[in-house]
């Protein structure tokens, strides 16, 4: 149910404004100073109540000395008003401004969010495109003589998804206990190698090729996750080539962009050799 209100927040702060105002007056100009009522003042607005009352004569013959007793007072009194009526307005103002601004279930902010958009195939394809140009691009920064070491980190953080979580990595020329590695350290020593923890990694990315294309074979998509199956044909700087499959999962980050949360990668088998 979509909420409504009468009110708007300049309505209601014209409202504040106007109350403070007033209690500024009643304590700055006209109550500035408390004073003890003379008898002389006493009578003279008792004449003046009185001309314009209905109350009996035996009422109006109050002493001046009863007057001076009942109006003898300190300025707080007078304040009781506006007191009391400062924090309602100040309550209802800020109950109406909230509903004024509170999105109802209707409104478009209560469309799915872009978390939950399903994967597209496209999105797929486009996810392995940006994967091999950032292989080639780790090892261009290695031949040039760059840290390719930061660059493969970088391509961790924006292709894969260890900052949001745990990832499946089994690269292609891996044995033994090294096979399956669950940990970034693993993943980037595949990359460049240099890792004492991973002595049999020489840097799959920085052999230097200079074309990878992927090839999507199928796609199956549900909700913000999608597992891809089909190869990648790399050529490097030689011209040899190699032909490699990949099994790739997808998660959708916070940021509504694909990160690969599964990579699965081997050599196509070959009958007789």
């Amino acid at each position: 149910m979509e909420l409504t209100t009468i009110g708007s927040p300049a309505l209601w702060i014209g409202f504040i404004s106007f109350v403070m105002v007033m209690l500024a007056l009643d304590l700055a100009v006209f109550h500035k100073k408390a004073h003890v009522v003379k008898v002389k003042e006493a009578l003279g607005w008792s004449a003046v109540s009185a001309s314009g009352s209905s109350r009996t004569p035996a009422a109006r013959a109050r002493t001046a000395t009863d007057h001076r007793a009942a109006t003898t007072r300190d300025v707080a009194p007078s304040m009781s008003f506006f007191r009391s009526s400062l924090p309602i307005g100040l309550l209802v103002a800020t109950t109406a401004c909230s509903s004024a601004t509170t999105p109802s279930p209707t409104s478009p902010s209560g469309s799915p969010s872009e978390l939950a958009r399903p994967v597209e195939r496209s999105e797929v394809e486009g996810a392995q495109r940006a994967w091999c140009d950032a292989l080639i691009a780790i090892g261009k920064e290695g031949a040039s003589g760059g840290d390719a070491k930061a660059k493969a980190s970088e391509v961790l953080s924006s292709a894969y998804g260890y900052d949001d979580g745990p990832v499946l990595f089994k690269p292609t020329l891996t044995h033994g206990a090294q096979t399956f590695r669950l940990e970034r350290a693993g993943a980037l020593a595949y990359f460049v190698g240099g890792d004492p923890a991973y002595p049999d990694d020489t840097g799959f990315a920085l052999k230097q090729w200079v074309r990878c294309e992927p090839k999507v074979v199928g796609v199956l998509a549900d909700g913000e996750m999608a597992l891809a199956m089909g190869n990648v044909a790399l050529t490097d700087v030689n011209g040899n080539q190699v032909r490699v499959d990949k099994t790739f999962g997808y998660r959708r980050s916070p940021d509504g962009g694909l990160r690969i949360v599964l990579h699965h990668s081997s050599l196509p088998y070959a009958p007789g050799k």
